[in-house]
C-alpha cells in the first residue's frame, strides 16, 4: 500500500476519540455560554445602577469571546456537534434569560403602548403617546415610554404583533417570549436555508449560540426577529425559485420593519429570477418581464393591505419615521464623524442611499448570489446609517452561515461596548455617547477587515513567508 493514501486514510474521516474530543469541546463552550447567560440573568435591571451597566456589558463580552471558540473550530473544520446539540443549547440560552428584566432598552415600553391604544380602538399613527386625547390610557404602574412626543414608527406587521402578543397577556414577559419563539423560528428557516444552498446546517451554530440575538430578543424583546424570520424565509424561496412567494415574503419582512426595502432590487431583479424559467419562446412560462410585473403587484397589494387599517391619518402614517431619519443618531462611527467636522447632518445621509442603492442594482444585475448581494448591502446600510444600535446587527448575523466575514463577526461583538452609554444615563440621566467607545467597537474591526483584504490579495503559497 502506498504510504500516502495510507496517511489519506487515517486523516479523511475523524477517529473515535477525535469526534469525542469535539462534541465535548462544544459541550463545554455551551455550558461557559449558558453560566454567563445566567449570571446576565442574575444581574438583573441595569438600569438600577452604574454598576450593573458595567457588569452586563462584561457578561456579554466574554460570553461572546467564549462563543468565537465554537464558531471559529466549526469555520476551520466545517463540522460541529449535532444539530440536537446546537438546538438544545440555543433553546436553553433563550429560556435563560426569559425570567429576567434587562431592560438594557426600553422599547417594549413603546411596543405595549402601542398595542395598549389599539386594543382601546385608537390608531397609533395618529398620537403621540404624550398626546392629551391619550390621557384615559394611562395607568399608574406603566413604565414611561421612550420619546413620548414623537408618534410611532413601527410598521403595520410590528403593531399587528405587538397587538397579539398584548391580548396574550404578561406584559413584557409576554413580549420576550414571543421574540425568543420567533428567534427559534429563525434558527429553523436558518438550517433550512442552509440546506436548501448545500451548506451544513451546522453553521446555523453561528446565529443560535451567539449572544447578541439571545440578548436582544429573549432578554431585551425587540421585534427586528419578526422581520428577520420573513427575509431568511424570502432568500429560501429565491433560493427554491419561486418568485411569487419570495414577494410576497419580502412584503411581509418590509412591513415588520422598513430596512429590508433596500434589498428590493436584489431579490426582484436578481440573476435567480431571471433565469428562472425557460426561455419565453417555449411558451409554458411567462417572460421575465411578465414574472416581474407579477412579483411587483403581489407586494404592493401585501404592503397595501398591511397599511389600509391605518391609512386613515393620511400623511401623518410617517411622521414618526420622518423625525427618526431626521433627527436621531447613535453609535454610527460615518455619520458622527462627519456631523461632528461639518455639522451637516443631509450630505451623510445622501452619500448613504446613494451608496446603498448603487450596491444593491449592483448585486441584482452583476451579482450571482442573491445571499451575498444581501449580506453586503445590508451591511453597507447600516454602517453609513445614522443609528446603529446593537440590536441592528442582529440582522447581519445569519449572513455569517453563508459568507463568514471576520470584520462583521467581531464588530457583532464589539457593538455590545455601545451599550455603555447608560452608564453616566443611569447615574445623571445624561445620555452622552464616548468617542473612547467607538473607537473600541469600530478599530477591531476595521482591524480584521484590512487583514482579511490583506490575505485575500497573498499569491497562493506566501502564507509562511
Amino acid at each position: 500500500m502506498n504510504p500516502s493514501s495510507k496517511s489519506q486514510q487515517s486523516t479523511s474521516k475523524p477517529t473515535f476519540p477525535g469526534r469525542v474530543h469535539s462534541v465535548v469541546f462544544f459541550l463545554v463552550a455551551g455550558l461557559i455560554i449558558e453560566a454567563c447567560l445566567i449570571g446576565l440573568a442574575l444581574n438583573g435591571n441595569v438600569r438600577e445602577s452604574g454598576s450593573k451597566v458595567i457588569l452586563a456589558v462584561s457578561i456579554f463580552l466574554v460570553a461572546f469571546i467564549v462563543y468565537l471558540f465554537p464558531a471559529i473550530q466549526l469555520i476551520r473544520k466545517g463540522s460541529g456537534p449535532s444539530l440536537r446539540i446546537i438546538i438544545f443549547f440555543a433553546l436553553l440560552f433563550r429560556i435563560t434569560l426569559l425570567p429576567s428584566f434587562l431592560n438594557l432598552s426600553d422599547d417594549l415600553e413603546r411596543y405595549l403602548w402601542d398595542a395598549k391604544v389599539m386594543r382601546g380602538g385608537v390608531n397609533p399613527f395618529r398620537y403621540a403617546p404624550g398626546a392629551d386625547e391619550l390621557d384615559q390610557f394611562r395607568s399608574p404602574g406603566d413604565l414611561p415610554v421612550n420619546h413620548p412626543e414623537i408618534p410611532t414608527i413601527y410598521p403595520p406587521l410590528s403593531q399587528a404583533y405587538f397587538l397579539a402578543v398584548h391580548f396574550l397577556g404578561d406584559g413584557e414577559k409576554g413580549m420576550r417570549m414571543a421574540a425568543a419563539l420567533l428567534d427559534m423560528g429563525v434558527i429553523l428557516a436558518l438550517i433550512s436555508l442552509l440546506r436548501a444552498t448545500g451548506k451544513s446546517p451546522c453553521l446555523s451554530l453561528l446565529y443560535a449560540w451567539h449572544p447578541l440575538p439571545v440578548v436582544e430578543f429573549a432578554g431585551n424583546g425587540h421585534h427586528d426577529v419578526l422581520g428577520i424570520l420573513f427575509l431568511i424565509l424570502t432568500l429560501l424561496a429565491v433560493v427554491q425559485r419561486r418568485q411569487l412567494a419570495a414577494s410576497g415574503l419580502m412584503a411581509l419582512s418590509v412591513l415588520a420593519k422598513l430596512w429590508p426595502i433596500v434589498l428590493i432590487p436584489i431579490i426582484f431583479l436578481g440573476r435567480t429570477f431571471r433565469t428562472a424559467s425557460p426561455p419565453a419562446s417555449e411558451n409554458n412560462n411567462p417572460s421575465f418581464a411578465g414574472r416581474l410585473a407579477l412579483a411587483i403587484v403581489v407586494f404592493s397589494l401585501i404592503c397595501l393591505a398591511g397599511y389600509m387599517p391605518f391609512i386613515s391619518v393620511g400623511a401623518k402614517l410617517f411622521d414618526g419615521l420622518r423625525t427618526y431619519s431626521r433627527e436621531w443618531h447613535f453609535n454610527s462611527v460615518f455619520f458622527s464623524t462627519w456631523f461632528e467636522w461639518t455639522g451637516d447632518r443631509n450630505t451623510p445621509k445622501v452619500i448613504a442611499l446613494a451608496v446603498v442603492a448603487l450596491m444593491s442594482f449592483g448585486f441584482a444585475l452583476f451579482g450571482r448570489d442573491a445571499i451575498k448581494g444581501c449580506f453586503y448591502t445590508l451591511g453597507a446600510f447600516f454602517l453609513l446609517s445614522p443609528t446603529l444600535h446593537p440590536w441592528y446587527l442582529t440582522w447581519i448575523i445569519p449572513f455569517l452561515c453563508f459568507r463568514m466575514s471576520a470584520a462583521w463577526l467581531v464588530l457583532s461583538g464589539t457593538v455590545g461596548l455601545a451599550y455603555l452609554v447608560l452608564f453616566n444615563y443611569v447615574i445623571s440621566g445624561v445620555w452622552q455617547e464616548s468617542n473612547l467607545v467607538l473607537l473600541a467597537e469600530y478599530l477591531p474591526f476595521l482591524a480584521a477587515w484590512i487583514v482579511s483584504l490583506w490575505h485575500r490579495g497573498k499569491p497562493p503559497g506566501t502564507a509562511g513567508s
